[in-house]
């Protein structure tokens, strides 16, 4: 894999830029070192879709036209397009899960021990693992862009390409349906009548809402239980 820049040198340099967009990119890393998942995730898409505007001066096509030229004008790289824009998992549609879709139906894949582990969008511990997963390659990508409007004798001393660093960080999302989701947290998947008539995106709402039955089950797994025998009994009797 090629080296990073480091986070601090693209703000130096994107503050050459737009002071207003160094400004804000910095404040994404500030929320995640706080543990703000969800608002750190949230600032680093918004940064990275308004840079990405102003380097093709196009504010008004939509967030697919934008990265396509940048591809197009040779900004970026063909592997560098599909991580921002080509794929459920690409960057442009984590940014809209998040916007537009009930994300209680959607878990952030990790693996430990051999095991697959679900995270849940809707916990701001999963927007932790998305941030600290994409977050140097989002910075490089935006220092690679700024980089096409410097001066040559500048733009040459960044050779930057993150082919590389990107064909290693995959992005896993697995959406679930509420059954599974049932399932998952510990209840029967019949546990929401269907002759209730709730609509599935409010089935969604409540299954998120209820404590995980797993949880509790382990926990009192571990508590002893006193039990009585008969001679116990009949001394209690006398």
């Amino acid at each position: 894999m090629n080296p990073l820049y480091d986070k601090s040198t693209v703000l130096d340099y994107l503050w050459q830029h737009s002071r207003f967009s160094a400004l804000c990119l910095d404040q994404s890393e500030e929320l995640f070192k706080l543990d703000k998942g969800f608002a750190a995730i949230t600032v680093l898409f918004n940064c990275l879709e308004n840079i990405s505007k102003s380097i093709v001066n196009d504010y008004n096509s939509n967030t697919y036209e934008i990265y396509r030229k940048l591809f197009d004008k040779g900004i970026i790289t063909q592997i560098e397009h599909d991580f921002l824009n080509q794929g459920d998992n690409c960057v442009r549609k984590i940014r809209n899960y998040y916007a537009h879709k009930n994300i209680a139906a959607i878990n952030y894949i990790t693996i430990e021990n051999g095991r697959e582990i679900l995270n849940p969008l809707t916990e701001d511990a999963t927007s932790l693992l998305i941030y600290d997963k994409i977050s140097d390659i989002v910075y490089n990508l935006i220092l690679k862009m700024i980089c096409s409007e410097f001066i040559d004798e500048v733009k040459n001393k960044f050779k930057i390409c993150l082919d590389d660093n990107i064909l290693s960080s995959n992005i896993n999302l697995k959406f679930l349906t509420v059954k599974e989701l049932l399932l998952l947290k510990g209840y029967p998947e019949d546990y929401i009548p269907d002759d209730l008539d709730i609509p599935e995106d409010a089935k969604y709402r409540m299954i998120d809402n209820s404590p995980d039955v797993n949880m509790y089950s382990y926990i009192l797994s571990g508590i002893p239980i006193k039990t009585e025998t008969s001679g116990d009994l009949n001394k209690d009797k006398t």
